[in-house]
């Protein structure tokens, strides 16, 4: 009797992680679309100009940054729903039949997240050659850089596919994912999610700083540069955030090389972290960059400056109507 209700008690605490879960994912991926049609909407209004071609270039990639983690949410919201569905339900599923999307969710897991990783290296090199090459102009062109995205996107898709069929069943949870315990597979989803992109950063970072200390520039470069030098800092700032919020699951992933069991909400609980990690990435991007910031102020700028022109015709339409009064007209 003790063993029953300390079980249907325990399933009910599982259930609500995933039903949070699902909660804090679906408001992270609407705050998300917001954010993106806030940035096209300003990208649409951004005069053609040189300097201003540069600010395209930037939201593009911000763009992108927030694709990948709305991908990453809609993942998880997906797993989460099915072990929600697998809980109220009480199913029970064969380990050795496993359905195609299954894998494939969990694939989509590791490409979106080494897609958050590589959209930051991505801005990153861009500010580094607008500091190196700034004559260039094949390194500030927008359709490159789309290019660069895309040419991204191809070699995270292809680099990953090795793992796409080592993803397993996991009962508890109704969904697939790769196994903490196979070292090779973690090992090689973190070099190409994580330890490659984050490198990169500091290696351009460390390059742009020997090469300022190398050359002299006019007042003008020099402010130029320290822009783009304080843009590559906050993209640091931001990469380490979400390593720091994403360091319950690299411990208890270390955890499994000396104890071969897990807890039964190990899943769950990483699930919920890794949701809570992509909204922090996604207001830290919001706070950290101008960019984002100027595309926000100058969208409440052109709403309030549509509410007082609609304002100032009703009124002027008003007065229009009123038809003033003779003094004859009353006997």
């Amino acid at each position: 009797m003790l063993n029953s209700t300390f079980n249907h008690n325990f399933t009910s605490f599982g259930s609500t992680i995933i039903f949070i879960a699902i909660l804090l994912s679906s408001i992270a991926i609407i705050f998300n679309f917001i954010i993106i049609i806030v940035l096209i909407r300003h990208g649409k209004f951004i005069k053609c100009s040189k300097k201003h071609h540069s600010r395209r270039i930037g939201l593009v990639h911000s763009i992108n940054t927030y694709i990948h983690l709305i991908g990453i949410l809609s993942t998880l919201i997906i797993m989460c729903i099915r072990t929600l569905y697998g809980d109220l339900n009480r199913e029970k599923r064969d380990k050795r039949i496993i359905s195609w999307y299954c894998h494939f969710l969990a694939y989509l897991l590791s490409l979106f997240g080494a897609g958050v990783y590589g959209s930051c290296f991505l801005q990153a090199l861009y500010r580094f050659w607008r500091i190196v090459t700034p004559n260039r102009d094949f390194f500030q062109n927008l359709y490159f850089h789309i290019q660069l995205i895309l040419g991204h996107w191809a070699f995270i898709i292809i680099l990953l596919l090795p793992i796409r069929s080592r993803s397993v069943y996991i009962s508890s949870d109704h969904f697939c994912l790769s196994p903490f315990d196979d070292r090779w597979t973690a090992a090689y989803i973190s070099l190409i999610t994580a330890i490659i992109p984050v490198t990169g950063i500091l290696i351009l970072y460390l390059k742009i700083v020997i090469y300022m200390k190398k050359n002299l520039q006019t007042k003008k470069q020099w402010r130029r540069m320290k822009r783009d030098i304080s843009t590559i800092r906050r993209i640091l700032v931001l990469v380490i955030i979400i390593l720091q919020t994403s360091s319950t699951g690299i411990i208890l992933w270390i955890l499994t090389f000396f104890y071969k069991s897990l807890h039964p909400l190990f899943y769950r609980l990483l699930r919920l972290l890794i949701i809570l990690c992509m909204i922090i990435c996604s207001i830290t991007l919001l706070m950290l960059s101008p960019q984002l910031k100027r595309a926000f102020r100058s969208s409440n700028r052109k709403q309030l400056k549509k509410q007082f022109t609609s304002k100032k015709r009703m009124s002027s339409n008003n007065i229009e109507e009123i038809t003033p009064i003779k003094n004859g007209s009353i006997s």
